[in-house]
């Protein structure tokens, strides 16, 4: 199979994180790490074949049982990666044609047949997952019924048989698969997938169903952030990325102290990742909601760790990883002197002035239309992991040295594009 876009970068990238001292390693570079030995296992498991027309189709037989349970384990595979990285997993080799190849199979198997219940929980997290060739209706049923699946005690208890069964056919020293890796994973799937429907453009709002379709993602995504907090309220990603979650839908005061509680729990593990989102996602909340002078000061020397975490990130975790992190970082640096004005005005006890609420009510405006740009940018992420040159996407970026605001999958794709990019390179 032809090389991904962008695979030298990232081999560079985890050669990197790879020189690491394992005691020294963040979560995240950690999780780096263990997803691209998941990745290149589940190609093991699904093995391709090239036609006599240079494609690649599936090298097992369809139907057979021993092709589902591979199926199987290959899909755990890709949830156990998806469950410990950050954001989601950067894969090297591309695993999208195997996962492809397979679907369908894993479709027919929840129908009917052995294993279906978890086949059905996979396929649902697979399209969850891979929502861009998903039409807008199947993303809201799925997310209506995922959550039911994944509550009923008798599907539980079947799925956990399941799982120690496809478990005990691991080779020696691979992953076990476990009940909370998936419904963790699946959660997780819902909070990003309900956002996105909570948080739609503007056009859309307006529309009575589209409305309806909001509220009822609204109720989802406050079950998974509950239900991900209690099943793993020691797990880093599941604090960090509920209170996020909910921090960017609500712009509540009561808000702010789980988030803080996720970024000292993420200066405890050491994770650059979660203490730059934390912090920034901080930034956001509190200066769009009234906030007392200590707290504020809190907030603001709280960010002071975000940028040095976000340069860590930068040496050793994936582009498109880093992509996700980068405007929400700047996004809470530009807002930042709103804060430090408002706290110098509570200093000052003129937090009660007329001026001082004219003040407030315009740094909440002016938040305001940020975070909506910077909803903007998330739901258009995938541009971001486009090469400028050939315009794939692609698993490893580097950015223009100059202006920092394009990047290239090799360095040949950088030359070719350069005739057309030096008129609006500009110095970083």
């Amino acid at each position: 199979m032809a090389e991904q876009p962008g695979a030298a970068f990232l081999q560079r990238r985890l050669a990197r994180a790879q020189a690491v001292p394992p005691a020294e390693r963040s979560p995240e570079v950690q999780a780096f790490i263990t997803s691209v030995e998941l990745g290149r296992q589940v190609c093991e498991l699904l093995p391709l074949e090239l036609g006599s027309g240079g494609e690649a189709g599936a090298a097992l037989p369809r139907g057979d049982p021993a092709t589902t349970r591979r199926s199987l384990r290959a899909v755990l595979k890709m949830v156990q990666a998806e469950h410990m990285c950050p954001e989601y997993a950067v894969f090297d080799p591309d695993i999208s044609p195997h996962l492809n190849g397979y679907e369908n199979a894993l479709a027919a198997v929840a129908a009917s047949g052995s294993f279906s219940d978890l086949a059905s929980v996979l396929v649902f997290y697979l399209k969850l997952t891979r929502g861009d060739d998903v039409a807008t209706e199947e993303q809201g049923r799925i997310v209506a019924e995922l959550p039911a699946a994944l509550a009923s005690p008798t599907a539980r208890a079947t799925i956990c048989r399941q799982l120690e069964q496809l478990s005990a056919e691991q080779p020696e020293g691979q992953l076990p698969f476990t009940w909370q890796q998936l419904e963790g994973a699946c959660q997780s799937a819902l909070i990003d997938q309900a956002r996105k429907m909570v948080l739609p453009s503007a056009a859309v709002r307006r529309a009575r169903t589209q409305r309806r379709t909001a509220q009822a993602a609204q109720l989802v995504l406050q079950a998974a952030v509950d239900a991900w907090r209690q099943l793993e309220p020691s797990n880093l990603k599941a604090v960090a990325s509920a209170a996020c979650a909910v921090a960017l839908d609500r712009q509540e005061l009561a808000h702010l102290p789980p988030l803080r509680r996720a970024l000292q729990l993420a200066q405890q593990q050491r994770s650059p990742y979660w203490i730059a989102q934390c912090a920034s996602q901080a930034v956001l909340l509190a200066v769009a909601v009234p906030c007392e002078a200590g707290t504020l000061r809190a907030v603001i020397a709280d960010f002071s760790q975000a940028e040095p975490a976000l340069h860590s990130c930068r040496r050793l975790l994936p582009q498109p990883v880093v992509a996700a992190l980068a405007p929400l970082h700047q996004t809470a640096a530009t807002v930042l002197p709103l804060l430090h004005s408002r706290l110098v005005a509570l200093e000052s006890r003129a937090a009660d002035s007329p001026q001082a609420a004219i003040a407030i009510s315009a740094s909440q405006q002016q938040v305001a239309s940020f975070r909506a740009a910077l909803t903007q940018q998330w739901n258009a992420m995938d541009s971001r992991n486009k090469c400028a040159g050939c315009g794939q996407e692609a698993v490893g970026l580097r950015a223009c040295a100059r202006c920092r605001s394009v990047r290239y999958c090799s360095h040949s794709c950088q030359t070719r594009h350069w005739p057309q990019h030096k008129r609006e390179c500009r110095p970083a």
